[in-house]
């Protein structure tokens, strides 16, 4: 719609700020509905940065209300050349040292080698070669007469996943070898391999059967499959017992770790295996709870600050939201842990400590003694853990850091949770207000329309009298001219009849 203007020339009025001031003040609800607006806006950021931090928080958690968490364990070798070693679980690793004396031998695994061939791609028959590794399966390989080359036959072998790894050696020239090497270790892990042949029986041992495995006596020496390494079992002495096993990586020797054995030593080679309690790992846990905690509580206190001197309040002032989250998660971690004994119940005997804006802060000396004297007690202040109550009751009891995950999961749940609550309540507030604006915002131009269309008809009533008042004047003036005239005339009248 087009602009009613008036130029305020008949009124003399200035007729533009007029109405730009009466437009300001029918503004003031649309002001005062942005600044509504932006309260909002903080707010929502506000909460969102608190429901950040509280999602780092329960990162932090995850880890502190698991029981396995403290008893995290390390193992380490004091000679990393001859064995090393790693806790694969925790739970059943004794903490202590254990030393081997000795690595006899290590385990190996069998070797192969063919016959000698005059290329990589000579060819050597079809038929079926059947291999076996130890007791385990047979599996079965058809060599066609497209797939009966050195080279091809090694291709097969490979694709079959049959537990052996075949590559063609070359010695020299006009000299090539297939090698066959058993994927496992051990004496009791033997190659096997029978052939079935594609041809008569005169020309037995001399195309596919060459493969065979053990070769028949009556073989030739020169094309018959031999061995060039023997499967072995490891032998070592740990803590003076001479042990063996198929493999050079042993799970059964140590609780809850596996050694894996590198090469041979001569006798009193004095190897400690130390298992330890892994306190760095569980202190690193608790430092990172500690920090984001204190992120927590540090964003919820600035959000709900007043500053005197500006004389303006944080977003949150006063929000009953801000106020419960920031009472409960306060008083959670200095609560005591029920049914427990000994000298660690709180966060307090581990010397975490509330501050009085909320925040926490650690002794590290004190931490520290606690978890080298009882890891596990420490466990049992944060984590979740099963109580005996008698020999046959086993009940859940919940730590602290099991608590605030709880809380922390409920706060932050996309349907119940306060703080998603919160937010979309705030993001309704703002799509209500951003409605409320449209409409006022609507109001004032139509009011400005109707204001300036009012001005313009009082102009142009005006200009009309100011015309009527111009005729009128003229009209006066005319009669004023006659009657002087008339006046004038009567006087010259008498004038003329005196005489």
């Amino acid at each position: 719609m087009a602009q009613v203007s008036s130029s305020g020339v008949a009124s003399g009025l200035d007729v533009q700020s007029i109405v730009s001031q009466l437009v300001a003040i029918e503004r003031r609800p649309i002001e005062a509905a942005q600044q509504r607006q932006i309260a909002v806006a903080a707010k929502s950021s506000a909460f969102s940065t608190i429901r950040v931090s509280f999602a780092n928080l329960k990162s932090t958690l995850t880890p502190l209300q698991l029981f396995s968490s403290f008893q995290s364990k390390l193992a380490s070798s004091s000679d990393t050349t001859v064995a090393t070693v790693a806790v694969t679980d925790a739970k059943s690793a004794i903490i202590g040292s254990s030393t081997i004396q000795q690595v006899v031998k290590l385990a190996k695994a069998q070797i192969l080698k063919s016959g000698s061939f005059a290329s990589s791609t000579a060819s050597v028959g079809t038929g079926t070669l059947k291999i076996r590794i130890g007791s385990g399966a047979e599996v079965s390989i058809t060599i066609d007469s497209d797939h009966s080359n050195l080279t091809q036959i090694k291709d097969k072998i490979n694709a079959a996943n049959a537990g052996v790894t075949a590559f063609v050696q070359k010695i020299k020239n006009d000299e090539y070898r297939l090698v066959l090497q058993a994927s496992q270790t051990g004496a009791d892990n033997t190659l096997q391999i029978d052939v079935t042949e594609d041809v008569q029986d005169d020309e037995e041992e001399k195309g596919l059967s060459q493969l065979r495995y053990p070769p028949t006596s009556s073989a030739p020496d020169d094309t018959k499959i031999t061995e060039v390494q023997a499967p072995i079992d490891a032998e070592f002495i740990l803590n003076g017992l001479t042990l063996t096993r198929s493999s050079n990586t042993i799970t059964d020797a140590i609780d809850g770790v596996t050694l894996t054995l590198l090469k041979q030593t001569t006798a009193d080679a004095g190897v400690s295996i130390n298992v330890t309690s892994n306190t760095a790992a569980v202190k690193g846990n608790i430092e990172s709870f500690v920090a984001s905690y204190n992120e927590v509580i540090k964003g919820l206190n600035s959000a709900q600050t007043f500053d005197s001197k500006t004389n303006k309040a944080a977003p949150l002032l006063g929000n009953t939201t801000a106020q419960a989250i920031t009472n409960s998660f306060r008083l959670l971690p200095k609560g005591i842990v029920p049914d427990l004994d000994g000298p660690y119940r709180s966060l307090s005997d581990l010397g975490i400590l509330a501050q009085q804006d909320g925040t926490l802060t650690i002794d590290s000396a004190k931490l520290n003694a606690a978890l080298v004297k009882d890891p596990q007690a420490v466990g049992r202040v944060f984590a979740l853990f099963d109580k005996t109550v008698d020999a046959t009751v086993v009940t859940p009891t919940s730590g602290i850091a099991e608590r605030l995950f709880k809380a922390v999961s409920d706060l932050l749940d996309g349907r119940t949770g306060r703080l998603p609550s919160a937010e979309q309540g705030l993001r309704n507030a703002s799509a209500t207000i951003d409605k409320e604006i449209v409409r006022l915002e609507e109001r004032v131009t139509a009011f400005e329309q109707r204001t300036r269309a009012k001005f313009a008809r009082l102009e142009g009533i005006l200009s009309r009298i100011q015309g009527i008042g111009s005729a009128l004047n003229r009209q006066i003036t005319q009669l004023e001219n006659l009657t002087s005239f008339i006046a004038r005339r009567n006087n010259s009248s008498s004038i003329a009849g005196g005489g």
